[in-house]
């Protein structure tokens, strides 16, 4: 097998043994024994809603972030070009990015440069917030190593928010200015601050809908974990579900 086809291969290979292993500690028969009415009528429902209010959420977002004269690109369009790239999205969170960001540019005026730009920007800005989040919940968790969390967080905190310093710094950074000046930072370098700051509020609403959700399905199963364990749970998996390496 050539190195492009492994390369190509691996993340399908990864997922494929992650789920094994899973199922392979599941017991199928007891989960059909608990599919029972009260799961659905508590299950579908949760999941219309989470639908719904995180596609507004997305929606909102992109119109925020891009300065089409008012009335060219709505509400409405940034939902279905959103709508639009979730299939791929479900197979790796990357690809899924990379659709949207072609979709905004043959929808849009933008480069696809500039539309790549505002969707790092919004990945960017759920990452910063899921491990605020994490880092909140795992304070009031007890962690056996609860300074490798803070470290971690604090790590990617700065990492961030020193980037977006650097990529508006007035003056000269001298080599990094051609860095500075490629396209993908286009949205970090120029989207004004009030609505860098619209946006993260949009993204933790974004993300307390994904918690609400999964507490949803705890519910539906009767079961009821600690709302900080529970919490902090769900956001490091929404971390892993979008590490490229897995499908």
């Amino acid at each position: 097998m050539s190195r492009a086809a492994l390369q190509r291969a691996f993340p399908v290979l990864v997922s494929a043994g992650v789920l094994l292993f899973l199922f392979g500690r599941m017991d199928l028969t007891a989960l059909a024994d608990s599919l029972t009415w009260r799961v659905a009528a508590v299950l579908i429902p949760s999941f219309l809603i989470y639908g719904a209010a995180t596609l507004l959420i997305e929606a909102v977002s992109l119109e925020l972030l891009l300065k089409a004269p008012r009335g060219e690109f709505g509400l409405w369009i940034a939902a279905r070009l959103k709508s639009a790239s979730y299939l791929v999205g479900i197979l790796n969170y990357a690809l899924g990015a990379g659709a949207l960001a072609f979709l905004l540019r043959r929808h849009t005026r933008l480069s696809l440069g500039e539309a790549a730009s505002l969707v790092l920007l919004i990945s960017s800005s759920d990452l910063v917030v899921v491990l605020g989040l994490a880092g909140a919940g795992a304070a009031l968790v007890e962690a056996s190593a609860p300074t490798v969390q803070a470290g971690v967080i604090a790590a990617a905190m700065l990492a961030f928010f020193g980037g977006l310093a650097l990529l508006r710094a007035p003056g000269s950074l001298g080599p990094l200015d051609r860095i500075r000046s490629l396209a993908i930072f286009e949205g970090l370098r120029t989207v004004p601050l009030p609505r860098l700051g619209t946006l993260l509020v949009l993204r933790v609403c974004f993300a307390c809908c994904f918690v609400a959700v999964c507490a949803a399905s705890f519910y539906a199963f009767e079961v009821k974990p600690p709302m900080a364990e529970l919490v902090v749970g769900v956001l490091v998996v929404a971390v892993v579900a979008g590490v490229p390496i897995a499908v």
